[in-house]
């Protein structure tokens, strides 16, 4: 989000970032930790609460966008959409036809909310 350039949407660059990450996070040699993680309720519990953490601070960046002037409460929607994009994508057989079908509502969801730029497709 700091690389966003001066009057570009942000949801395009939120929708790059999730890519990035989730090309990152399944890339060979994943499985293992992925797999590690999955079978531990402790781990699966800690890995929650960082997406949780992760989604306050993205929240805060989103709420500190010059030109953006979004509620708290739309800050706080959006990030955790995003946040959890990922993890849904990750889950998927198809994750980027699956990051594509959860940004459609992300989208529609950023272009509804009060103080918020509209969407780009």
């Amino acid at each position: 989000m700091t690389d966003r350039a001066a009057g570009e949407p942000l949801m395009p660059v939120l929708r790059r970032e999730i890519l990035a990450l989730l090309r990152h996070c399944t890339a060979d040699g994943a499985d293992p930790i992925w797999r590690m993680i999955d079978d531990s309720p402790a781990l699966r519990q800690y890995e929650e609460s960082m997406r949780l953490r992760h989604a306050e601070s993205l929240a805060t960046a989103i709420a500190a966008n010059p030109g953006l002037s979004p509620t708290p409460t739309a800050c706080r929607t959006i990030a955790r959409f995003v946040i959890d994009a990922y993890a849904l994508a990750r889950e998927s057989a198809d994750p980027d036809a699956a990051v594509d079908e959860i940004f459609a509502m992300i989208e529609a969801a950023w272009a509804v909310a009060p103080g918020t730029e509209p969407a780009a497709g």
